[in-house]
């Protein structure tokens, strides 16, 4: 049943924001496509990694545009508000730290692993004379 109420709410999604971005370019009295981008949006962000990635990207070039929908983020219905601060761009920051994180973790381990794994070279004995060059 999930799996059907997913798909319904992203084709949902989708079926408001094509339409909508079409009417969109239209002239000022057919202008109303933002009432269909804006909930389509908003669903394609709760049900879509995609869209919320494609979002959170968008705000994090455009300053303008994150100031503009972080002032949105409480004057907006609940839905939508939850919506906004899901593609807030300092998550997708904090997600490339935190990956950045663990490949360096990963990589300090490795190396431990090697060290440890690596037989160790007996060292030169100070005493012993090489009699080849003398």
């Amino acid at each position: 049943m999930r799996i059907i109420t997913h798909t319904f709410m992203i084709t949902l999604g989708w079926l408001l924001l094509i339409p909508g971005l079409v009417i969109v370019i239209l002239p000022p009295p057919f202008a109303f496509g933002v009432f269909l981008v804006v909930p389509g949006v908003a669903i394609l962000v709760a049900h879509s990694k995609f869209m919320r990635r494609l979002v959170q990207g968008v705000r994090a070039r455009h300053t303008v545009v994150d100031r503009a929908l972080g002032a949105f983020e409480s004057r907006v219905p609940g839905w939508l508000s939850r919506s906004l601060k899901r593609t807030n761009p300092a998550a997708r920051f904090r997600a490339l730290r935190q990956k950045h994180h663990r490949r360096v973790a990963a990589a300090a381990a490795a190396d431990a692993a090697a060290l440890r794994a690596a037989p160790a070279a007996p060292a030169p004995s100070p005493l012993k004379t090489d009699t080849a060059h003398g």
